[in-house]
């Protein structure tokens, strides 16, 4: 969500911390809301928009129609029945001292028993199955690695 909370804030000079304690909340949550990590409740953006003095719709301008409707762009299955596969799913996100973002992955491997469009069962090596779609790969919640 492209919103203007960290300009109009910065234009009346105050912290995230003030501004947090002038809306009634962290000013974590702010720093989250800048970002776009967090979308804040319809309550929350009008505080946050009275506390800039600005109309609501200035500090969090509304998405259009056509963005919202468009569909999501997510690559094609390269999985086939048989392939062996490793998958790394991030467990934790962390920023190093120079700010270069890290995860630490836990990794299996396991065998593609059925492949369908959206939708792959896989049969893990620990012994259980998984059902993996491709929205999970489209957000980076798994990737896999066919192979050879």
């Amino acid at each position: 969500m492209g919103n203007k909370v960290k300009a109009y804030r910065l234009q009346l000079k105050l912290t995230q911390e003030q501004l947090g304690c002038r809306v009634g909340i962290h000013g974590a949550s702010i720093s989250n809301i800048e970002r776009g990590d967090h979308s804040p409740s319809a309550g929350v953006r009008r505080l946050i928009a009275v506390a800039l003095q600005m109309p609501v719709d200035d500090v969090f301008p509304p998405q259009t129609k056509a963005i919202m409707d468009e569909p999501p762009k997510i690559k094609p299955w390269t999985l086939k029945p048989g392939d062996r596969v490793t998958v790394a799913r991030p467990d934790k996100k962390w920023t190093d001292i120079d700010g270069t973002i890290l995860r630490k992955a836990r990794r299996d491997c396991g065998t593609v028993l059925e492949v369908y469009p959206f939708v792959a069962l896989v049969q893990m090596d620990k012994g259980y199955r998984e059902c993996w779609t491709r929205q999970d790969v489209a957000d980076e919640r798994l990737r896999y690695v066919a192979q050879e």
